[in-house]
């Protein structure tokens, strides 16, 4: 997944059902409540989990604070009750109320950032992004009538994609490579788009994807860019919600040049 330059500062919140819970450590939440806002949910989540998008719930239940884990006297993340030993913990007793209408234009995936390898690429190096806390501070300008291009996502690219030049953000994702791309069944990707010029390659209305092929065409950069549905009460309305980078890699890719036979 890739990753926010500073992830300490945002929390992290695995959440069970209190039918589901597993954790032989956790005590004393009280039963799950089950009826039809509780079956309406579920639905939900069916339905739009199949399209990778969130839900939105208002619910009551029992939460366990992960603890804090320093290195070099540096938070670095969460320990706590959730998958694998992560996060805090939000045990769900009882959905209050559950949202039936979300904006078509803001985006509530949560795994769309997922850049993928093309035909005939071989490695993929995640790269750094913005923090909340910085995307928040960009829409709360863009509220008091500033920075106008933070509503333009070509823009918000080719910000991030400066930024990733620049070493600000940096890698910090794992890596994804295929050993020996020219010995293996990879076919050079048929592909005269325009070097070193910022391309939108796909798009939907909260969520485009550019990409940046570097003069060698081994070397690209590709840059997601979405509305995130959390800005949405800050900026007043879905129209208010400002572009911001959800995901960006740099890409290898063979030609028919560097390609050995």
């Amino acid at each position: 997944m890739n990753a926010r330059t500073s992830i300490a500062a945002e929390p992290h919140i695995w959440t069970e059902f209190a039918d589901h819970v597993a954790y032989w450590h956790v005590k004393g939440f009280a039963p799950l409540v089950d009826d039809e806002q509780l079956r309406l949910l579920r639905a939900v989540l069916s339905k739009r989990g199949g399209l990778h998008q969130m839900a939105r719930a208002t619910m009551s239940g029992t939460f366990y604070a992960g603890k804090s884990l320093k290195i070099n006297g540096r938070v670095v993340y969460s320990r706590g009750f959730g998958h694998m030993g992560c996060c805090s913990l939000f045990v769900i007793s009882h959905v209050e109320s559950l949202a039936a209408d979300y904006a078509s234009e803001l985006d509530y995936t949560w795994a769309d950032w997922n850049v993928e390898l093309p035909q005939g690429c071989y490695s993929e190096q995640m790269l750094g992004l913005p923090t909340n806390k910085m995307i928040r501070s960009w829409q709360e300008e863009r509220n008091k009538g500033r920075d106008d291009w933070h509503h333009d996502p070509r823009q918000t690219a080719e910000d991030e994609l400066k930024r990733i030049k620049s070493g600000e953000f940096g890698p910090t994702g794992g890596k994804t490579e295929i050993l020996a791309p020219g010995k293996s069944d990879l076919n050079p990707p048929a592909d005269t788009r325009s070097a070193e010029t910022l391309i939108e390659s796909s798009s939907v209305p909260y969520l485009k994807r550019y990409e940046y092929i570097e003069a060698d065409r081994i070397t690209r950069f590709v840059i997601l860019v979405g509305r995130p549905y959390w800005l949405e009460t800050l900026a007043g309305s879905p129209r208010n919600v400002i572009w911001a980078p959800v995901g960006a890699s740099v890409i290898n890719c063979s030609t028919k040049a560097s390609r050995k036979r």
